[in-house]
């Protein structure tokens, strides 16, 4: 991306700062929607694990401790449970091999996020470069700063300059001045 110069107008550098902000908050967007999707999924296989772990408890203690297992300590099913008992052996390394998927896919995750993050501070070193050019461009005093923000001013953002502005006012009215001035009450 090209630095500001003075050879480009006010409405090339605007326009220029409007796209820079958009693609940040584009790019923010896409971090939270896949941070969010990241939490879902941890959270599901976490609650999966657990459920996978009550059920294989449930079936050794519902077949009994002393049954279940065979004088060397290996399972050994009985009372015509054992496709429950081998479905239920099967499932850790399904949970073992779609955690390892999951550890794969957070760590693709994690460095979508540190990309994101990563563009993210450059896109607002950019917007505040900008902001620096604009302000310290020949001839543009703070009036003229102040008159051309209002243009790219949100109706809160104009409430809340509105609001600064009638503060300051009210500090620098004397006391006891009698001013009838709506502004001053």
């Amino acid at each position: 991306m090209a630095e500001p110069s003075e050879d480009l107008s006010q409405e090339d550098i605007l326009a220029e700062n409007a796209s820079l902000r958009k693609q940040l908050a584009d790019a923010q967007h896409r971090l939270q929607n896949l941070n969010e999707q990241y939490l879902e999924e941890v959270s599901y296989w976490r609650s999966r694990a657990l459920e996978l772990k009550l059920e294989l408890a449930l079936a050794e203690r519902s077949s009994g401790t002393a049954d279940a297992h065979g004088p060397n300590g290996n399972h050994r099913p009985s009372d015509g449970r054992d496709g429950r008992v081998q479905e239920l052996q099967v499932r850790p390394e399904e949970v073992e091999k779609k955690l390892e998927d999951l550890l794969a896919r957070k760590r693709e995750t994690e460095t979508r996020l540190a990309k994101g993050l990563e563009l993210s501070a450059e896109l607002q070193r950019q917007m505040c470069q900008q902001a620096v050019s604009l302000l310290t461009r020949d001839g543009a005093g703070p009036t003229d700063t102040f008159v051309n923000f209002l243009d790219q001013a949100d109706q809160a953002t104009l409430r809340w300059v509105q609001q600064q502005i009638e503060t300051r006012w009210k500090d620098l009215a004397p006391k006891g001045s009698g001013k009838t001035d709506a502004r001053f009450k």
